[in-house]
């Protein structure tokens, strides 16, 4: 049976309600670093809409692992169908970074063969005036000449772990996620390398949005908060830095 529209906005409040009374920590007071756990694809994290939407540049980055046979798996996907920006792990093309353009053009960085199932990695998306560059575990694997960023996507929906493209979760994430971040600038190779093993206070300079689960919910620890909603089976475990 399908929950009422009302009723469903009402629940959607108040866990957001929740999450700010919560405060806005940037981890957990008990020290201990926890990751976001996807477990059977039917789970995933919704951001608020249109936080992004000012971003003439911006960074997003994180630690994914991608489990299971499922063929193509999203890590983050902003915006709204056929107008989007996401990353993805594609069975045949490897690591995939997609943004679309104004006039609806689809700008593709795809990198074969350096994915391992089951196996941590950090990947960041660079989008802006330099170009869009696609990094993996700090390093640059590819680039695109296209210069649009997070301001010309749709802000309806930004989701973690699942595609605003298909809604039955074909594409959706099994695995987990740890370090969410998005910065309002262009980061290089080096800026990435210098924290992507560390845990953030919520306050550096150019960071508009962090995710590290460590109090075990998608509370946002950046400046503005921009707490999530989890959706489905989402668990919150206890895990070393990757």
């Amino acid at each position: 049976m399908r929950t009422p529209y009302r009723l469903h906005q009402l629940c959607r409040a108040v866990a957001g309600i929740v999450l700010l009374l919560a405060g806005n920590p940037a981890h957990a007071q008990d020290g201990v670093n926890r990751a976001l756990q996807l477990p059977d694809g039917s789970g995933y994290v919704e951001l608020p809409p249109n936080i992004f939407a000012s971003l003439d540049a911006a960074t997003v980055e994180g630690w994914v692992r991608w489990d299971g046979e499922r063929s193509v798996q999203r890590f983050f996907d902003f915006g709204a169908k056929d107008n989007e920006c996401y990353v993805r792990r594609n069975a045949v093309s490897g690591l995939n970074f997609l943004i679309t353009g104004p006039d609806g053009t689809r700008h593709r960085i795809e990198v074969a063969g350096i994915l391992k199932e089951g196996e941590w990695c950090h990947v960041a998306a660079s989008t802006g005036p330099d170009g869009a560059s696609l990094y993996f575990n700090g390093t640059l694997v590819g680039r695109s000449s296209f210069t649009g960023s997070l301001s010309g996507v749709a802000g309806t929906h930004n989701y973690l772990g699942r595609s605003n493209y298909r809604p039955n979760q074909v594409e959706a994430l099994t695995g987990a996620m740890d370090q969410v971040r998005v910065w309002d600038h262009q980061r290089s190779a080096e800026q990435i390398q210098a924290n992507m093993f560390a845990r953030l206070k919520g306050d550096e300079d150019g960071l508009v949005g962090l995710w590290d689960f460590d109090d075990g919910t998608p509370a946002g620890g950046g400046p503005d908060g921009h707490h999530g909603t989890p959706v489905g089976v989402t668990e919150f475990i206890d895990m070393e830095l990757p």
